[in-house]
């Protein structure tokens, strides 16, 4: 059986991820997370990792975050889409360790990344923190992991994730033509696609 797959999961956020507020938004125009999709045990289940610091709703529909304070979630469902507002991924790599493939060991090591800060401190200069760069700071603690294999080492993580950020657009574009799961390509495919592009832009007929 194959191992699980690691992906990296792209959330549709209505009418931000659309026109105007998508291009002002850039990255945090969609809602990003971590998901792993197949394990040994139970090849159906799936994990979805994330930060949100949205409305979270009890069961008896009051609101659980008021303040509306970063917090650490985890969703398990049967199928992608079964996942809240699940708009497409990007395979990145597998997990090679089958003690990892438990949903409790999964969950330690996503809930320990620190959880985005509302606000910077005094006089520092830092990025936005939201569920873009805990996203990012996931994937870093996945590219040191042993349990675990990415697509590439290193990995070009700003190349990675505009690839990600490309897909959601097309596939908000055309949702029936465009699969939902794409794979990051290794370095060597990349190289071989600019390659292929060259020859034909040499090749294309000339006028005059």
């Amino acid at each position: 059986m194959s191992e699980p797959s690691i992906l990296i999961g792209l959330h549709y956020r209505g009418r931000l991820s659309l026109g105007e507020h998508r291009a002002r938004l850039g990255f945090a125009a969609f809602h990003w997370s971590i998901i792993i999709v197949g394990t040994p045990s139970d090849p159906h289940k799936i994990h979805r990792f994330d930060v949100t610091d949205g409305f979270i709703f009890n069961d008896d529909g009051t609101d659980a975050n008021p303040t509306r304070d970063w917090i650490f979630q985890h969703q398990t469902t049967n199928s992608l889409a079964e996942i809240t507002r699940y708009l497409g991924a990007v395979r990145v790599g597998k997990v090679l360790a089958p003690r990892m493939s438990a949903a409790e060991e999964l969950k330690l090591f996503f809930e320990a990344l620190p959880l985005p800060r509302k606000e910077n401190a005094e006089g520092e200069e830092e990025q936005e923190q939201n569920c873009v760069s805990w996203v990012r700071a996931a994937v870093r603690a996945l590219e040191t992991s042993a349990w675990c294999q990415l697509a590439e080492q290193p990995l070009n993580l700003d190349d990675l994730m505009g690839f990600a950020l490309t897909h959601a657009d097309t596939r908000i574009r055309d949702l029936i033509a465009i699969p939902d799961v794409i794979d990051y390509p290794r370095q060597e495919k990349k190289r071989e696609g600019a390659v292929r592009a060259l020859i034909s832009y040499i090749k294309r007929p000339r006028k005059g």
